[in-house]
């Protein structure tokens, strides 16, 4: 059975801050669009020893989340409906993938290269199933 924790983009940064400096690598995301909108959803992350960790998300636009993983994967819903959100992951300081959405479609798929294969985004107009 998985374990799901729920963390607010403030708790993640508090929390997971201290620890980058510990990790052996760093995984941003980066979230810019209309100031104020917000978004939730989720992240599983790779762990160095191999482990795949799930975390839930929800905060608001914009921000950055700092990830210390190997690989990582996201599906966020962004509200509200009809506005746009760009969304880039950043490995090893390089722009890894970016996506900017569709004002219709309320649903971002991206991930880091990792287990899951190469680093992709997408936009969809319903929740994404893993």
């Amino acid at each position: 059975m998985k374990t799901v924790a729920i963390i607010t983009v403030s708790v993640l940064l508090t929390f997971v801050l201290p620890a980058l400096s510990a990790a052996s690598e760093m995984i941003t995301l980066e979230l810019t669009g209309e100031a104020g909108q917000s978004f939730d959803g989720d992240c599983s992350l790779m762990q160095p020893n191999g482990v795949e960790k799930r975390h839930r998300l929800k905060g608001k636009i914009p921000t950055k989340l700092f990830f210390p993983a190997k690989a990582v994967r996201c599906s966020l819903h962004k509200n509200p409906f009809g506005k746009t959100v760009t969304a880039t992951l950043i490995h090893n300081n390089k722009v890894a993938v970016s996506l900017t959405t569709h004002p219709a479609l309320n649903w971002i798929v991206i991930s880091s290269s990792g287990p899951w294969g190469s680093a992709k985004a997408n936009n969809l107009a319903a929740r994404p199933v893993w």
